[in-house]
């Protein structure tokens, strides 16, 4: 199992996680777990445009490190920040293994005085400049991604291996190790946000959202040649597919492995549907199987945030 690093996310946040298999599934605590991904390339399918919605101002994210394909599938940013004062965030999960077939994400408002806070801080931490900076003194650390959003422009910052006491490069120097201390206040900052907001800048608590908006990625369970998580375990009990269209006819080709693995479809669920397939997974788990007309199926499935299309490239 790779070595843990961990990322400066508040406690409240923390995804906690079982054996080593879920092991590579985001997790949200004081410091960020190795990940690791393939070097597999998604296939070319439809993108869809979110419709008319909040703007986003600023994203935290997640790329690369140790985490295995299917992980990334269903990868979800850790902090999302909208003009409308919508946060979006990871929220706590249940340690067991295995972990839930949904990731728990949740939403608060805040006024634009709380909005202001958090965007100031980003400024103060230099996004506007879009920097970049990687720490080679910590392999497999997966890279944190900013998005910060600057009159209109969507400016990107990657930071690799951004971990808090890790060693750094003997050839720094100082103009570049302010700029990863910053970065690091930065993630700190938004971690604990919520004792960094200004008084009554809470319009709605924080709670867990029900999906909207829902991507589903399917494909045929092959049991002589499961994916590396072993998803789905064909020894769970399995779930009924809920929908009429059918899961042969779902979705768009999205990704193959190559081998003896099965294609990938990639399909967006809304309203009543996404609903439907939500409650039927919650009486399940991440490894359930599918069933769906005798053939039996692995799904992986992950709420879509509002700025964000169905379907797109893995990060």
């Amino acid at each position: 199992m790779s070595k843990i690093f961990m990322l400066e996310f508040s406690r409240r946040h923390t995804v906690a996680l079982g054996l080593a298999a879920a092991a590579s599934l985001l997790a949200l605590g004081d410091r960020a777990r190795a990940q690791r991904h393939t070097g597999s390339t998604p296939e070319a399918s439809p993108q869809a445009t979110p419709e008319a919605g909040p703007t986003l101002l600023l994203r935290v994210e997640w790329s690369g490190g140790l985490m295995p394909m299917e992980y990334v599938a269903v990868q979800m940013p850790q902090f999302s920040l909208f003009d409308d004062g919508s946060l979006y965030r990871l929220g706590p999960t249940i340690a067991i293994y295995p972990p839930p077939a949904l990731p728990n994400v949740t939403r608060m408002r805040i006024n634009q005085a709380g909005i202001d806070a958090i965007m100031e801080q980003a400024k103060q931490a230099g996004l506007e400049h879009a920097p970049a900076i990687a720490n080679t003194m910590v392999m497999d650390a997966p890279a944190t991604i900013f998005t910060y959003n600057d009159n209109g422009t969507l400016v990107k910052t990657t930071a690799g291996a951004l971990i808090a006491d890790a060693p750094l490069p003997s050839d720094w120097d100082a103009a570049t190790i302010d700029i990863y201390n910053n970065l690091l206040d930065l993630q700190a900052f938004l971690g604990g946000v919520d004792a960094h907001l200004p008084a009554g800048a809470v319009i709605e608590q924080d709670m867990p959202i029900e999906p909207e908006r829902l991507q589903v990625v399917s494909f045929v369970a092959n049991p002589e040649q499961p994916i590396p998580s072993g998803v789905p375990d064909l020894n769970e009990p399995p779930i009924a597919w809920p929908l009429s269209t059918p899961l042969a006819d779902f979705g768009a080709p999205w990704l193959t492995l190559g081998g003896n693995y099965q294609p990938m479809n990639c399909a967006e669920l809304t309203g009543e549907d996404a609903a439907a397939v939500v409650a039927a997974s919650q009486t399940g788990n991440f490894n359930s199987p599918w069933t769906d007309g005798g053939v039996t199926y692995g799904l992986l499935m992950r709420p879509l945030l509002p700025d964000e299309a169905p379907c797109g490239p893995m990060r």
